[in-house]
């Protein structure tokens, strides 16, 4: 019994689209290929992103170190001198005891700002106790030069951080915090600082006069550093305002892909 043969035309046009199809398939090997590529690209950027901040987060630990055991140990030594001297020698003329007042103010002056140069740079408690702590300090600091009320709340069951996340989290906080203190005239702001679904969540809002995000003013440039830490470390940074009803920023920051 003889097979019926495949007509020419028929066969032609089998393999016209075989040949289309193979064509399709090479060319999807090669986006698959270029899109690997484009991935590979991606993470090696990113762990070099990631490893410049882990430096930079060491040298400003380190800066900070060096400033609390040399300048503010200095400038604490002297500081205590001043009163050793003052008890000594309470009397004088009102000339000699202005212009000793004026040297030990400028003196404590320098001390604050030698502290608050610190915390700016790295707090030690970040090291010592971790992130709540610190930024608990963080809040302190601020309570002391500002009239304003800071309520704090926070929640991590992580003990141990990677350094440049914990320093991210730290900059995003005083980042939000100096907003809202300088430039919101609030009387009331809240910080939460939270763990949930392995990703860390930072909210500082005030009830203040709010801006338009439409047109951010320059005082406000620190909002753009917010948002790039946080996409940096796969989180998002979500910013509301408006004029007349205060702000808040609310970030959310991956644990587990860090």
């Amino acid at each position: 019994m003889n097979e019926k043969k495949c007509p020419k035309p028929m066969k032609e046009r089998l393999y016209r689209e075989v040949e289309i199809l193979r064509n399709r398939i090479v060319s999807l090997e090669i986006m698959q290929k270029q899109h690997q590529c484009e991935i590979e690209v991606c993470l090696t950027q990113n762990r070099l992103l990631t490893n410049l901040l882990d430096n930079e987060e060491r040298k400003q630990k380190l800066l900070a170190y060096e400033i609390h055991d040399n300048l503010a140990q200095l400038l604490a030594g002297a500081l205590h001198r001043f009163e050793s001297f003052r008890e000594l020698h309470p009397g004088g003329d009102l000339d000699s005891l202005n212009v000793f007042e004026n040297g030990f103010n400028l003196l404590r002056r320098a001390h604050r700002e030698a502290r608050r140069l610190i915390r700016g740079m790295h707090s030690p408690l970040l090291d010592k106790y971790g992130l709540a702590a610190a930024v608990g300090e963080l809040i302190q600091e601020r309570l002391e030069h500002a009239d304003v009320e800071i309520e704090y709340y926070h929640d991590l069951q992580t003990n141990v951080l990677p350094l440049s996340l914990a320093g991210a989290v730290f900059r995003i906080v005083q980042e939000s915090l100096n907003n809202a203190c300088c430039h919101s005239q609030s009387k009331r702001i809240r910080v939460e600082l939270t763990e949930q679904d392995k990703s860390i969540r930072i909210l500082v809002q005030d009830w203040g006069i709010g801006f338009d995000l439409e047109n951010v003013e320059e005082g406000h440039f620190g909002l753009h550093g917010i948002q790039t830490r946080a996409k940096h470390f796969g989180g998002e940074a979500i910013i509301t305002s408006s004029p007349g009803a205060g702000a808040s920023i609310f970030v959310v920051i991956p644990i587990a892909e860090v």
